[in-house]
């Protein structure tokens, strides 16, 4: 019976180390900013990694779908700011013409209408398939902010706090 015992254990062990292999490894915001440390000359202001259920592609960035999510890197190097897309090997490369607002120009923009933001990330929005900045502004109002032909364009989102 002992020597069943460990058979058992010994099978089950096998069986999960399998399974753990099976599955599909996912992109972090650690790998992403490792990427970006050893290969591009830029210093990192975000990383935004898409959701764990996979990237379903983008036709406007020409970024093809991946069981795996893909990750966005904002850097910037001598005042002019860049957009990176890591992934698979097919979706790892620089953004062209993004991102469409400077961070710098987005926070100026900000002050000179007196609202003080709390927090900023640079995002891709899946449900309208575009890079912009995701804000929370000092009212916990929540704007998603990208420009289309230079003008700002806004979705808000107000959560209260109690």
């Amino acid at each position: 019976m002992k020597i069943f015992n460990i058979f058992v254990l010994i099978a089950f062990s096998v069986f999960v180390f399998f399974i753990s292999g099976c599955q599909t490894m996912k992109y972090d915001s650690y790998d992403a900013e490792k990427y970006a440390e050893n290969n591009l000359d830029v210093e990192i202001k975000s990383v935004y990694c898409t959701s764990e259920e996979g990237f379903e592609g983008s036709e406007r960035y020409n970024l093809e779908s991946d069981e795996r999510e893909i990750c966005f890197i904002l850097g910037s190097e001598q005042n002019t700011e860049y957009v990176y897309s890591y992934g698979s090997k097919k979706n790892t490369r620089l953004i062209q013409n993004e991102p469409s607002i400077a961070s710098s120009d987005l926070i100026e923009h900000f002050d000179d209408n007196d609202i003080e933001i709390l927090y900023w990330k640079y995002i891709y929005q899946t449900d309208i398939e575009i890079l912009g900045y995701y804000i929370t502004t000092n009212d916990y109002e929540e704007i998603f902010v990208y420009s289309d032909n230079d003008e700002f364009v806004y979705y808000i989102n107000t959560s209260e706090f109690g």
